[in-house]
């Protein structure tokens, strides 16, 4: 509620208002350096004299997709390697969420990935996915960045979409073959033991392509994180506008439905 009910300090002296300092780091929800306030008067007692001097205070305004974004989820899917931690860490400072790696998660509570898909095959990976999807879906005011085949679940996305944001990082095969053979693939469970691992990369990419189109979808290549990070938040504030337009719409017709309802019931029966 920290997030919904935001109000600026006034200043200890003078009667200048205390003005939200210009960031030149990503815009907020995509609106701009700063969000936009109103100035409402407020009179407080100056010692103890009958002498009142009014101050000036500023007041966040708030609307619906403000409170959308303050109790909802950012999700990040994608192939392996299109910068969804890095992504997803730079939301996170942008927004003040708390930042989730479902992999992490995962390591965390059951053992490295490898060891994981060793002992119970992928299907005991997955497994975990959903119970951590499951877990996730009951927070809010996260950034959580998903494995490659995570969002493809359809478990999965039944749990976070009502809940979340969700976009789906792009890259061609060949920028992600060479941001992953940079990092090594030992890690990377669906390579290890692939005889090409590019042309793997490829195929899986081309597999799951149509999965990913699902979602808002968002190119990382040849661009840095905070530019991305930029277009995330921009786009996250117009979904949660057309989401108001449509709410507006249907209260507006709910009401004048009512209206018609109290009209031909209050007429008098003969």
């Amino acid at each position: 509620m920290r997030r919904i009910l935001e109000l600026t300090s006034v200043a200890a002296r003078g009667t200048q208002p205390v003005a939200p300092r210009p960031s030149s780091r990503v815009p907020r929800h995509g609106r701009g350096p700063t969000p936009k306030y109103v100035r409402v008067s407020c009179v407080c007692a100056v010692s103890r004299t009958t002498h009142e001097r009014k101050r000036k205070r500023w007041v966040r305004v708030l609307t619906l997709p403000d409170i959308h974004e303050a109790m909802s989820n950012v999700v990040l899917t994608g192939f392996m390697g299109t910068g969804k931690s890095t992504i997803g860490r730079a939301l996170a400072r942008e927004l003040g969420y708390e930042f989730i790696d479902t992999d992490a998660m995962i390591v965390d509570r059951y053992g490295t990935i490898a060891q994981i898909f060793e002992q119970g095959g992928e299907d005991a990976f997955r497994q975990h996915e959903r119970n951590t999807a499951v877990e996730l879906a009951g927070r809010s005011g996260c950034v959580i960045s998903t494995g490659g085949r995570f969002m493809l679940d359809d478990h999965n996305a039944a749990a976070l979409v009502p809940t979340s944001d969700v976009f789906a990082l792009l890259a061609e095969p060949e920028e992600i073959a060479r941001r992953v053979l940079k990092d090594g693939i030992a890690s990377r469970p669906l390579l290890a033991d692939a005889p090409d691992p590019v042309q793997r990369i490829k195929d899986l990419v081309e597999q799951r392509r149509a999965g990913y189109a699902r979602f808002a979808t968002v190119s990382t290549d040849g661009r840095s994180p905070d530019d991305i990070a930029a277009e995330i938040l921009a786009r996250r504030r117009r979904q949660n506008a057309g989401r108001t337009r449509g709410f507006t719409a249907v209260a507006v017709a709910a009401v004048a439905v009512a209206a018609v309802l109290v009209v031909v019931f209050a007429r008098p029966r003969r």
